[in-house]
């Protein structure tokens, strides 16, 4: 990356912060977006796209994130993201915020970030570490937003939403069920299924109102209005102060959008314009309607190539070449929209509809505009979990004996009424089954489970009691995790733990899977191997999980799994 194309950059951005941000009496969103991601196609590149409609630089190997309260984040060479802040000598890495893989929105001097294995990390403007997403009332926090308002929105294990202030500590008495971020100091959150609420910064309740599906509940900060469905479809909008200002008609299935005078409707995968005493002023019959400043971007089917430009009464006031349009916008970000013409290049439209700058070969997608301000927990308690791995494992003998299991033992093969979670489960689930699983642990980003396999049925029909014939052929234990990257090196480590410090003997290996021989006396068969030979998963979810085999070793055994191992899973 070149500095020099960056050097007129900082000014560049701070005009665009001011165009993209004139004229609003209320902030729509807390994020200032002041560039965009693209890729150059003449280059084969990826630059950033200013709101002057140029190419602010187009020397990055990877796509950059966009430009968001003069922060931005891209992929260095060690396979980790830098975090990178806009200046007035153009941008400059912030080294201490270095090894990270995800990072959020840089707003009020905090930024979420993530790294292998890790909880979510808020760090200041500096990339210093300030304190850790623990666990939030006793749940481990799945994922955050970006600051705003000075708070945190987190969404925890189960799926609850809670917030969180500057200094990571817990705000407000309860958690919910569904939230936003706050912004202009208030928020939207669902208490309890299909109650929705307007909360101020306190927490307080202002108003609360009925809506069958998140979907459908959509605010405008800039506007001050609410809508939701309720449970005979149709839409209500709201103002701040919990007044009905629209009762829809059946016409409108969802809004797509809120202006000043009027909102977005959808009807039959087509859009139009509705006041808010729900008179129509533009029938749905476009296939895009974008806000545009004090007019309308549409695109009619039945006119090829062109974008057309509307008044709020759907009378055209002009065309313009393109096929496509783009609104950051729609993804609550403040800028410029951007029209792709047949050609595939781009330009950017002003307010008045005006086009800014010369049309651009680059590529724009807009899709991942709303998972930037996210950041995913990467937590993963490895040694936790292996050493519940090494205890299903006997620590290397090939069965854990605690679980009341065994192969052959003081004469007697093992039998269901011999394993501790067989005997605990409900007799009725276990008819004509000749395996029994149990999930033995999960977090954030895995799960443990055993699997027990019997030569008969567990339990038979009409019988009510565990089978005294069924024998214990063997065990499988699923390890699934969130990635391929932590689940190869948690493979690695399992694999290394049981030869390394528990001595159990490799008897046959191909590529990443292998036979090992427990360490006890009889040397049990442990397999570890990444694909289950009589499952059919396909690529994507076999990459994320691995087994391991626990059997008794006889020739048959060793003959089976060394045939399996040397064709490959």
């Amino acid at each position: 990356m070149k500095f020099i194309t960056f050097l007129i950059l900082f000014f560049q951005l701070s005009f665009a912060l001011c165009l993209c941000s004139c004229g609003n009496e209320k902030s729509a969103t807390a994020y200032r977006l002041s560039a965009l991601p693209v890729e150059d196609n003449e280059r084969d590149s990826y630059g950033l796209l200013g709101a002057d409609g140029k190419i602010l630089s187009a020397d990055f190997e990877y796509a950059p994130g966009p430009v968001v309260n003069g922060y931005f984040s891209v992929h260095d060479s060690s396979a980790t993201v830098a975090l990178c802040r806009v200046d007035e000598s153009g941008y400059h890495v912030v080294s201490s915020a270095s090894g990270y893989s995800e990072f959020g929105i840089m707003n009020d001097d905090r930024i979420p970030a993530c790294r292998g294995e890790e909880r979510i990390a808020i760090l200041d403007g500096e990339g210093n570490c300030l304190f850790s997403l623990t666990e939030f009332d006793g749940r481990e926090v799945r994922s955050c937003a970006s600051y705003s308002c000075g708070k945190l929105k987190v969404v925890l294990q189960d799926g609850a939403v809670g917030y969180v202030d500057k200094a990571g500590n817990k705000l407000f008495e309860q958690t919910f069920l569904w939230g936003t971020d706050f912004v202009n100091d208030k928020a939207l959150v669902e208490y309890s299924e299909n109650e929705y609420a307007l909360i101020d910064g306190n927490g307080k309740k202002l108003f609360s109102f009925f809506g069958v599906d998140e979907e459908y509940v959509k605010i405008s900060h800039e506007y001050s209005y609410i809508c939701s469905k309720n449970d005979e479809d149709l839409v209500t909008v709201y103002d701040f102060s919990g007044q009905k200002v629209c009762e829809c008609p059946e016409k409108v299935e969802e809004i797509h959008s809120f202006g000043k005078d009027g909102f977005i409707f959808k009807k039959d995968y087509e859009n139009g314009l509705m006041d808010y005493t729900g008179s129509e002023l533009i029938r749905a019959r476009y296939e895009q309607l974008v806000f545009n400043g004090n007019s309308l971007l549409a695109i009619d089917e039945d006119r090829d190539d062109e974008i057309l430009l509307l008044d709020f009464t759907g009378k055209t006031i002009g065309t313009l070449d393109g096929e496509e349009i783009y609104s950051p916008q729609e993804y609550g970000f403040e800028f410029f929209n951007l029209i792709k013409r047949e050609d595939e290049e781009i330009y950017l439209i002003d307010h008045d509809g005006r086009r800014v700058g010369e049309p651009i070969d680059v590529s724009v997608d807009l899709d991942d505009l709303p998972s930037a301000r996210i950041v995913n927990s990467l937590y993963f308690p490895k040694e936790e979990v292996l050493r519940e791995v090494m205890g299903l494992c006997g620590n290397g003998v090939g069965f854990d004996h605690s679980l009341g299991v065994f192969y052959y033992e003081d004469g007697r093969f093992c039998k269901p009424s011999d394993v501790k979670l067989i005997k605990a489960a409900p007799t009725d689930e276990l008819v004509g089954e000749t395996a029994f699983s149990k999930t033995i642990s999960s977090g954030l980003n895995y799960s443990l489970d055993i699997e027990f396999l019997f030569s008969g049925s567990i339990v038979n029909s009409g019988s009510g009691v565990l089978n005294p014939s069924a024998m214990l052929s063997g065990m499988k234990i699923t390890v699934a995790t969130s990635d391929i990257f932590t689940n190869a090196a948690f493979f690695n480590l399992c694999r290394r733990t049981l030869v390394d410090e528990y001595g159990c003997e490799v008897i046959s290996q191909n590529n990443s899977d292998y036979l090992l021989a427990g360490n006890d006396e009889d040397e049990n068969l442990i397999i570890l191997i990444h694909e289950d030979p009589q499952s059919h998963l396909n690529w994507t979810s076999a990459e994320s999980h691995f087994y391991i085999f626990l059997r008794q070793r006889n020739k048959t055994t060793v003959a089976y799994w060394t045939d399996i191992i040397q064709k490959g899973s």
